[in-house]
């Protein structure tokens, strides 16, 4: 057993014995913010964001589908007892069953998002997921590349004149990834019409009747609605739902670097619960956690096992993120954090709580310089390979993009001390009660008993990154859906409170307190996604 594992389970030990009501607590905690959530949130007269600047629309009452909820009920039980049997059958499993176990986590997550997501009836549940992505005022990614006859090299080489054009909302603010990644999924159903003519035919009956309807009205404007809109709609819905269902296996790796294996699985099986991920599902920002978990997982990794090619492979992931989204940009400064934060913990131990200058030199040799080298290598080699293949310089895209959503607030008004209070309180909703309370809870006994070890870093460093974001002012709206890539990191977080509250404890104590925060969670998941009408669907019915 490593030092670190000694001192973490010494002060898990020592927390459990003074804190005998520990779990009591915490279940209490939970349940009242999960009353306070379902209040907020059924009631009409408490606005979701800033009345006059921006508010969450509500889902009007009556568009739930009882039997959609609870088949959903029924799965989550199912996927439940899935999560309480791998705790225990993979405990002291070997690599290839516990890779096994998380590939059964991925398919779980993969059906569970989306069926969430059918909860709401009609345009709101499963049959506007199409429209989501089909409607230019949603991000306009999609009818850009459904309608670009260039080659992939042409557009590439005209996308900064094209982010020149100071768009402050989608295209100008964002890379050409998301672009790219339709017109990838247009031509793999152009290529296959076997697969396209699969797609089609396997449309859920919502699916079917959202797309009817979306073919229905382009036609009515003169517009064409073929076969291959159908299959594209239809392929960005599995992909996505599949791309955030895969970020099960970078959570699971981040936590077991801190924690043991069962409170690492359980904090993970959390994840396809994280209420924003059905509520904005398929917005393409479901997409994004996947890249700021694995470039979090891998580096972390690379530090621990002191291995070149995770960091590599890091910077790789990283830099494919960055085609997406600059959001991922905060994952590297998490991460600058957490070892800088590692190194002076370790520095203080090693030298008995005395810091001089032999400190100084023994902290910033301890920074480990290698991998953060190698994955910036990657990341600059491929941005320069990109300039000279595609002629398409990345550095001018992305300043631009920073640029173009800097004046997003020249034509919205916001209030800066408004949305410093409503932010927190928004992300609480995004992340749901019983994570919320494993996040609290982590940074909480870390701070009170001044814990040092790598999870103690990793913990402050999210929270401390995240706080630089929430009083820079740069997200006043709409947090809720623009931080949903911190969600796999605020959850892996969450995991060493999960472990003390696990710790010492009896098998029946635990399956209860487990019960419990799932419970929690899964019901203001159910409420967020019968309430929040994420993308205005009401204003299509006037």
């Amino acid at each position: 057993m490593s030092k670190e594992t000694t001192e973490t389970s010494a002060d898990t030990q020592k927390v459990v014995h003074q804190q005998p009501y520990l779990s009591l607590i915490v279940m209490a905690s939970t349940l009242t913010i999960t009353l306070l959530q379902v209040i907020v949130l059924t009631s009409s007269y408490l606005p979701l964001g800033v009345s006059g600047e921006w508010v969450w629309p509500r889902i009007p009452a009556g568009n739930t589908d009882l039997f959609a909820g609870v088949f959903t009920v029924i799965l989550s039980m199912g996927y439940l007892a899935l999560l309480w049997l791998g705790s225990r059958w993979l405990d002291q499993a070997g690599r290839v069953r516990i890779a096994m176990g998380l590939l059964g986590l991925v398919f779980a997550s993969w059906i569970l998002i989306p069926t969430l997501r059918s909860v709401p009836a009609g345009i709101y549940g499963t049959a506007g997921t199409s429209w989501v992505t089909y409607y230019p005022r949603m991000s306009g990614y999609y009818t850009e590349a459904m309608h670009i006859e260039e080659t992939y090299s042409e557009f590439l080489a005209d996308y900064e004149d094209l982010v020149r054009q100071g768009d402050y909302l989608h295209q100008g603010t964002h890379p050409p990834g998301l672009i790219l990644y339709f017109r990838l999924l247009k031509s793999v159903c152009t290529y296959s019409p076997a697969l396209s003519g699969l797609l089609v035919e396997t449309e859920s009956q919502s699916l079917q009747d959202g797309l009817d309807v979306l073919e229905q009205l382009a036609q009515e404007n003169g517009q064409d609605f073929s076969e291959s809109h159908r299959a594209v709609l239809s392929l960005n819905l599995w992909v996505t739902y599949l791309v955030a269902a895969f970020t099960v296996i970078p959570v699971f790796l981040i936590a077991r670097q801190f924690v043991p294996f069962r409170a690492a699985w359980l904090v993970t099986g959390l994840w396809p619960l994280i209420p924003a991920l059905s509520v904005f599902a398929p917005k393409s920002d479901l997409l994004l956690p996947f890249f700021s978990a694995w470039t979090a997982a891998l580096w972390i990794l690379s530090v621990r096992k002191n291995s070149i090619a995770l960091s590599l492979l890091a910077g790789f992931i990283f830099w494919l993120g960055c085609w997406i989204s600059l959001a991922v940009i905060v994952v590297p400064v998490i991460l600058a954090v957490w070892v800088m934060l590692n190194s002076l913990f370790e520095t203080i131990l090693d030298d008995q709580n005395r810091f001089d200058k032999h400190s100084v030199l023994k902290l910033i040799r301890g920074l480990h310089w290698k991998p953060a080298i190698s994955s910036l290598f990657v990341f600059i080699v491929m941005t320069l390979f990109t300039a000279s293949i595609f002629k398409l310089n990345l550095w001018t895209v992305w300043r631009l993009n920073l640029q173009n959503h800097a004046t997003f607030y020249d034509h919205n008004t916001r209030t800066y001390l408004s949305w410093l209070i409503v932010n927190p309180l928004e992300l609480i909703f995004t992340l749901g009660p019983a994570v919320t309370i494993l996040v609290l809870g982590t940074v909480w006994t870390n701070l009170r008993q001044r814990v040092r070890t790598p999870a103690t870093a990793w913990t402050l460093a999210v929270f401390f990154v995240w706080s630089l974001l929430w009083l820079s002012g740069k997200n006043m709206g709409e947090a809720a859906r623009l931080w949903i890539f911190l969600t796999p990191l605020f959850l892996s977080a969450g995991a060493g409170f999960l472990d003390q509250c696990l710790a010492f404890s009896s098998a029946s104590r635990i399956r209860t307190f487990y019960l419990w925060l799932f419970v929690c969670q899964v019901v203001v998941a159910l409420v967020s996604v019968v309430q929040i009408d994420a993308f205005d669907f009401s204003s299509f019915l006037m």
